[in-house]
């Protein structure tokens, strides 16, 4: 595959951290230290951690307004709520509070989860699809960074996410899907039974939000379970079992496991101010999850003329085949780059004059 040079406006910043970083991680949603990233549809239903480390479930619902109590929730293949009601209606989420029981080993803890309000925005990539954020709150502080909303009905109230750069602390729903993670490394799998939250600015949500993908199959914005664990571990810049992004970092995206592709983020880039200087895409690596410690980066790429040691967005790792122990070793991305992985990035290079890259 050769480089695409491309002049910059705006680019997709990466995540602030990796997908799980211990406990609290800065980016996921928590009820206090406790992960509950993964939600059952019904009552009474364990849903697991991503790390493992305990189990969520929720016990009784009711809309706050009317007390009339929840036997079901469902997550549109978009990411839109809905809850069924004893009274046989389905109405949307907003207004929803849930007891929840999460465990953890011999200990349970009993809390809330209340569904406060939403917002909705058109699709980037796909005008026709809707992004529907959740402002979900917890009656236990999570910690820095978390909105402390005060006292409302009685009750204290806190964002289950972090307020990300730009003020975002919104979440958005990921339909029959299960997280789980190894360390600092993220992916999903199906379960029609979960649905996961989301916190905005987290790889997690980022197919969604930043290219309107979603992990079930099935749907025209369908990009399947695998691809979309794919997407997360580009977003992360995940080799050999870390992640090696950083915060800001700007990237560009290509899907490579379609035609044509359901997003590609490289072509719809406005040209910079004169002062800011021209910028061209050089490929980092094409990424797919694998299943193993092999996930993430496939491929390297030194065959543009001024970057033979190749390119990554981390200044820390660039250029990778010098700074990134075992780079040197992957195969060269070349010809068709769906061989190798299922989404291609590219990292930001200053561009000479003659549209060539500085070195």
């Amino acid at each position: 595959m050769a480089s695409l040079s491309v002049l910059l406006a705006a680019c997709d910043g990466d995540e602030p951290s990796v997908f799980r970083c211990g406990i609290p991680c800065v980016n996921s949603p928590y009820l206090g230290v406790l992960d509950i990233t993964n939600q059952s549809l019904r009552p009474g239903v364990d849903a697991i951690s991503p790390d493992g480390q305990l189990s969520v479930r929720w016990t009784a619902g009711v809309m706050a307004s009317t007390k009339t109590a929840i036997d079901a929730i469902t997550v549109s293949p978009h990411g839109a709520a809905s809850v069924a009601l004893a009274t046989g209606q389905a109405v949307p989420i907003v207004g929803a509070r849930f007891d929840l029981t999460v465990t953890r080993g011999d200990t349970s803890t009993s809390r809330k989860l209340w569904f406060a309000g939403a917002t909705t925005e058109q699709g980037d990539e796909d005008p026709t699809f809707t992004i529907t954020r959740y402002d979900i709150r917890t009656d236990v502080d999570p910690g820095a960074d978390h909105e402390d909303f005060g006292r409302i009905g009685g009750e204290s109230w806190w964002s289950i996410c972090p307020t990300i750069e730009g003020g975002s602390n919104l979440a958005v729903l990921l339909p029959a899907t299960h997280a789980d993670a190894d360390g600092g490394v993220g992916w999903v799998a199906l379960d029609d039974e979960e649905y996961a939250i989301a916190c905005d600015g987290h790889s997690l949500a980022k197919g969604l939000t930043e290219l309107n993908v979603v992990p079930r199959a099935g749907d025209a914005r369908g990009y399947g379970h695998a691809r979309y664990s794919s997407l997360m571990q580009g977003w992360q810049a995940v080799f050999a079992g870390e992640s090696r992004t950083f915060f800001g970092a700007e990237v560009g995206i290509r899907d490579t496991a379609n035609d044509p592709p359901l997003f590609d983020t490289l072509d719809s880039l406005r040209r910079r101010t004169p002062a800011a200087g021209e910028y061209e895409w050089i490929l980092e690596s094409v990424y797919r999850d694998t299943g193993d410690e092999a996930r993430g980066a496939q491929c390297k790429f030194t065959t543009h003329p001024l970057r033979p040691l190749g390119a990554h967005r981390n200044p820390a790792y660039d250029p990778p085949v010098d700074l990134l122990s075992g780079w040197r070793s992957l195969p060269e991305c070349s010809g068709d780059p769906s061989r190798y992985g299922d989404v291609a990035f590219y990292s930001l290079a200053p561009a000479q004059s003659d549209g060539s890259q500085s070195p």
